[in-house]
């Protein structure tokens, strides 16, 4: 109820702002110390920026770089793997999997807890069950925890897409069925990813 509350204070925003917590300009030194990314003027030459994007960093450091982002908030391993790799490029893939196997033993990432942080930030934000299924086969959940937090027979969905349909019909008396008020509600509900049968039962009430 919560999450639904939160969509009646304001508009929905289609921007997922899940990383929007992560500060961009952290960068570590050779000791796994963050220091703060120098200006364009302060920057070495190319031929140093090579040298450091080639570097090939410890597991103390890459250990380090995943808490930084894991104290930000939850990720999935795929999704941390992937923000490693990006940052350390001079690694090869296969060095990150010792690291974020060990945190996964220390239960410090989960997938579970991700899929389950996931699924309830994008219903805060009016994501309907196809949308959020999707996001989070992306980040390579695993089924049975996908299924585990979203699904089909949520009767959540229904009050999320209430809420929405509101804001949206609060200037119109009634919506008549295939009008263009009709037409660009259902559009705009089948993108936020909710299914056909819960948009025309929903929309029951308004027509």
């Amino acid at each position: 109820m919560d999450q639904v509350s939160n969509l009646a204070k304001g508009e929905v925003s289609d921007e997922v702002g899940y990383d929007s917590a992560i500060k961009p300009n952290a960068r570590t030194n050779s000791k796994g110390r963050y220091r703060a990314k120098p200006s364009a003027s302060a920057a070495g030459s190319l031929s140093s920026q090579q040298e450091r994007a080639a570097r090939v960093v410890d597991v103390p450091v890459l250990r380090r770089a995943a808490m930084d982002l894991l104290a930000r908030r939850e990720h999935s391993y795929y999704e941390l793997q992937q923000k490693l790799k990006k940052k350390f490029p001079g690694n090869e893939l296969g060095s990150f999997i010792p690291v974020l196997n060990k945190l996964a033993g220390e239960k410090l990432q989960s997938d579970a807890r991700f899929a389950e942080s996931y699924a309830r930030y994008r219903k805060s934000r009016g994501f309907g069950y196809l949308h959020i299924n999707s996001e989070l086969k992306k980040r390579h959940v695993a089924t049975e925890l996908i299924e585990r937090y979203v699904f089909t027979g949520d009767e959540e969905w229904q009050l999320i897409l209430k809420t929405l349909i509101s804001k949206r019909v609060k200037h119109i008396r009634f919506v008549e069925q295939g009008s263009k008020d009709h037409r660009k509600i259902v559009k705009f509900l089948e993108s936020r990813g909710f299914q056909a049968i819960e948009i025309h039962n929903a929309l029951q009430l308004y027509l």
